[in-house]
């Protein structure tokens, strides 16, 4: 049996951010497409998995949230790309463009109780855990 330090969140966590790694070195090599990918927050409590994108600039008629196999979120959508033309750029971060982002789920969800709310910029989502996936309290008897 393999004995692990680190709890399933902290390896849920370092998965993806080795995941968001990947998707930027490849997206550098060569694609003349612009692609940028929205920070992530992801974090659990007993009754649901709660996650945050950072989507400024993103108007919600342009994302596209689904939630397959009980444990997998996408999201897809699309910023619009700045139409300044006769300019010289200093600096340009702020990319516009398609983005995805999937997301593998520690638990399995309700998927017909996820929730998503867009305010300040953020997309908060909000996936109910199965009842099976919850903990349990399991009662004592003692003789």
């Amino acid at each position: 049996m393999i004995v692990s330090r680190y709890s399933p969140s902290v390896l849920f966590s370092q998965m993806n951010r080795l995941s968001d790694e990947m998707d930027r070195v490849f997206a550098g090599s060569g694609e003349t497409s612009a692609t940028w990918h929205p920070r992530v927050d992801a974090w659990s409590t007993e009754e649901a998995i709660h996650v945050d994108f950072e989507l400024p600039g993103v108007s919600m008629e342009n994302v596209e949230i689904t939630v397959t196999g009980e444990n997998q979120l996408s999201v897809r959508g699309e910023r619009a790309a700045s139409e300044e033309t006769d300019v010289t750029w200093h600096r340009r971060e702020r990319l516009g463009g398609e983005f995805h982002r999937v997301l593998e789920l520690p638990e399995l969800v309700d998927t017909k109780s996820v929730q998503a709310r867009f305010r300040d910029g953020v997309l908060s989502i909000t996936l109910p855990k199965r009842e099976e996936a919850r903990p349990h309290r399991i009662e004592v008897q003692v003789d």
